[in-house]
C-alpha cells in the first residue's frame, strides 16, 4: 500500500506540472508535453493495478467469502467510497473554478472522479445481479452495494445541481468524455482503495473464521465445567 500511496503522490504532482505547462503554453505546447502526459497515463495504470491487487489479495476485504468474481468484488467495495469521492470532487472542482482563472481546472478535478463513477454505474446492470446470485455474498457485501448506490446518487446530484452541471460551459458530452480517458477511471480506483486502506485502520469486516475459534474455546470451557 505504501507503493500505491507514493504513486498517487507522484502522479498527482505530475498532473499539476502538466496543468501548469498547458496554462503557460495554451496555443503551442512544448515538445516534451506529450511525454509528460504519457508518463502520467503509464504511472496511473500502474497505480490502479497495484491498488486493485492490494484490495483483492491483501486487504481485509480479500478475506471475505464472497463474491467469487474479482470484478464483482472490486466493484462492490469501490462503490461506497467512489460515490463519496465524486461528491467531494464536485465540491473541490467548484472551489478550483472560483480560485483558478482557467475554467479547465475545475473540470479536470471533477473528471478524475466522474469518469470512474460513470463506469461504476455502467457496470451496475451486470454486477448487481451477479452479486445477488453469488451464494457466498453476505450481509456486508449487500450493505456495501446499497451504500454505493446511495453515495453515487448523492454524487451525481452534486454533479448536476452544484458543479459542473450548473456551469454554462458544461455539456453531457463532457461527462461521457471523462469516462473515455482510462487514466481518470484508474485514478478514481486508486484513490478509492487508498481511502479503504485508511478505513481499515479503524474498522475491519468480521469474517466467520475469525470468530469460530473463540466459539469453540468457549464450548470446551463450558463442557469442562
Amino acid at each position: 500500500m505504501k507503493r500505491v500511496a507514493l504513486l498517487f503522490l507522484f502522479v498527482t504532482a505530475l498532473e499539476w506540472v502538466a496543468f501548469r505547462i498547458h496554462r503557460n503554453h495554451p496555443l503551442v505546447w512544448p515538445e516534451y508535453f506529450s511525454t509528460v502526459l504519457l508518463v502520467i497515463a503509464l504511472v496511473t495504470c500502474w497505480a490502479g493495478i497495484e491498488a486493485a491487487r492490494w484490495l483483492l489479495r491483501t486487504s481485509p476485504a480479500a478475506r471475505m467469502p464472497g463474491p467469487i468474481s474479482d470484478w464483482t468484488r472490486l466493484w462492490v467495495w469501490i462503490g461506497p467510497v467512489g460515490g463519496a469521492l465524486l461528491c467531494l470532487g464536485c465540491l473541490l472542482g467548484s472551489l478550483a473554478n472560483k480560485i483558478s482563472p482557467s475554467h479547465l481546472a475545475g473540470f479536470l478535478v471533477v473528471g478524475h472522479f466522474s469518469g470512474g463513477a460513470l463506469a461504476w454505474v455502467a457496470a451496475l446492470p451486470w454486477a448487481a445481479p451477479d452479486l445477488y446470485r453469488d451464494p457466498d455474498a453476505g450481509y456486508v457485501e449487500k450493505t456495501l452495494l446499497n451504500l454505493g448506490l446511495f453515495t453515487h446518487a448523492l454524487g451525481f446530484l452534486t454533479f448536476f445541481l452544484v458543479y459542473p452541471g450548473t456551469h454554462p460551459e458544461f455539456s453531457i458530452g463532457w461527462l461521457l468524455a471523462s469516462a473515455y480517458f482510462f487514466n481518470f477511471i484508474l485514478y478514481y480506483l486508486m484513490v478509492s482503495v487508498l481511502c479503504w486502506a485508511a478505513i481499515f485502520r479503524f474498522w475491519r469486516p468480521v469474517v466467520e473464521d475469525d470468530i469460530e475459534p473463540g466459539i469453540e474455546v468457549l464450548d470446551i470451557e463450558e463442557d469442562e465445567e
